[in-house]
């Protein structure tokens, strides 16, 4: 949809753009002719000068910006004649997309700026800057309508325009890589990650070189577990991401960040945990296997853990989900099975093999489950696949409460 001669954009957001432009002393006309440019928007040659000597403004702005260079950078702002502050929708929203134009701001890092700028305060009178068309590879933008309550979430893998890369695809490569050499840690920050890929450099040495910074999003509950190592964590994660892209591109720095979006009501909970409520002892110091992942207050590894966790809360048993087993003695060993169940008197272990991010070996399982082995506990594994859905959780669930059920009657 295009913009209609009402306004819809109010002087509230109209103001607070160019409030933010001025702080930031943004350079508007980028590197073109601050006349040519508005001719673009504006009908300049129909409107007064404010100089005697030139017929029109547009005579007006070429002599004082193009020339003596006397008027201040956002005089823009202030011009009675093109009234930014009121003008209809279509002229503010085609002044934008001028201002972000590849011809106008070859400096993509100052068009991210922008459009991120106008985007956060067009959102909520509707509108946005949509990418419609790119030229050599940069964007060209144009207002666009959108239902304020219907607008997308940012993509959860984000990119430059000029960096041939699928993201997505990269991540999870190097996480298989990460997940066959028992980096558990890594592999957990890059599954449960929204990243986004950003120009912050650039040397114009021997035909220019870019460099980029990788933004790495991920729970609070997963960062709290990586954040006494996450540079040596986000290290390893830019040498195998620097490999992906092409030449004339590095990656600078990978940075780590705790996020999450705030559900309703979150300050109340939070009070809650302040008093007490909802502590659990589960693991949260540091394991080989981070557990990065919250559900019903709890720690879990993997959504196929949450959905087992749910099926067997539906069941009535007793089950503690990721406790903490300790071996005390001269040989001290700590162990953290997915979950452990009692019923009837069957004391089972059941262990969650992820097939994509955990390649471990029969043996290797069997000596890490050793100690509650040896305590007399069943061992049973299940594979993530049997519980990628609620639906087949259900299922899985009740298959292990049946094993739990003959163990039980071979007993006797």
């Amino acid at each position: 949809m295009k913009p209609s001669n009402a306004n819809t954009i109010t002087e509230v957001t109209r103001r607070a753009i160019f409030k933010a432009m001025r702080r930031e002393r943004f350079e508007w006309w980028g590197d073109s002719d601050e006349a040519d440019l508005l001719a673009q928007v504006f009908d300049l040659e129909s409107m007064e000068s404010t100089d005697y000597r030139q017929e029109n403004a547009y005579g007006d702005i070429s002599l004082h910006r193009g020339h003596h260079r006397d008027w201040e950078d956002d005089w823009i702002f202030d011009d009675n004649r093109l009234d930014l502050i009121h003008c209809p929708d279509a002229t503010l929203l085609r002044l934008f997309a001028m201002m972000s134009h590849p011809t106008t701001q070859p400096e993509r890092k100052k068009v991210k700026w922008l459009v991120d700028l106008l985007n956060l305060h067009l959102a909520p009178d509707g509108w946005q800057l949509e990418k419609v068309s790119t030229i050599s590879g940069r964007p060209i933008y144009e207002g666009r309508h959108r239902d304020p309550d219907s607008l997308p979430d940012s993509s959860r893998y984000l990119v430059p325009d000029d960096v041939d890369v699928d993201l997505e695809s990269s991540l999870y490569t190097i996480s298989r890589v990460f997940a066959h050499q028992g980096k558990m840690a890594e592999v957990a920050i890059l599954a449960d990650a929204a990243a986004e890929l950003t120009q912050t450099h650039y040397d114009n040495w021997d035909g220019g070189t870019y460099g980029y910074t990788l933004y790495l999003r991920i729970p609070p509950a997963l960062y709290a577990q990586v954040a006494d190592e996450r540079s040596e964590f986000a290290n390893r994660i830019r040498e195998a991401v620097d490999q992906l892209l092409s030449q004339g591109r590095d990656l600078h720095a990978v940075v780590i960040q705790p996020f999450q979006k705030a559900p309703e009501g979150w300050q109340g909970k939070a009070r809650a945990f302040v008093s007490g409520q909802g502590v659990t002892n589960q693991g949260r110091v540091r394991s080989t296997n981070i557990a990065g992942r919250e559900h019903d207050g709890l720690l879990f590894r993997s959504q196929a853990e949450v959905n087992l966790y749910d099926a067997l809360k539906k069941r009535g048993v007793a089950f503690a989900p990721l406790p903490v087993f300790l071996h005390g003695g001269e040989e001290y060993k700590r162990i953290e099975p997915d979950f452990v169940i009692i019923k009837d008197g069957v004391f089972a272990v059941v262990e969650v093999d992820g097939d994509s991010f955990h390649p471990e070996t029969p043996s290797a399982a069997q000596k890490r489950l050793k100690l509650l082995d040896d305590a007399g506990a069943y061992i049973k594994r299940v594979n993530a696949n049997s519980c990628r859905t609620p639906e087949s959780a259900e299922a899985c669930a009740d298959e292990i409460l049946n094993y739990m059920d003959k163990q039980k009657h071979n007993r006797r």
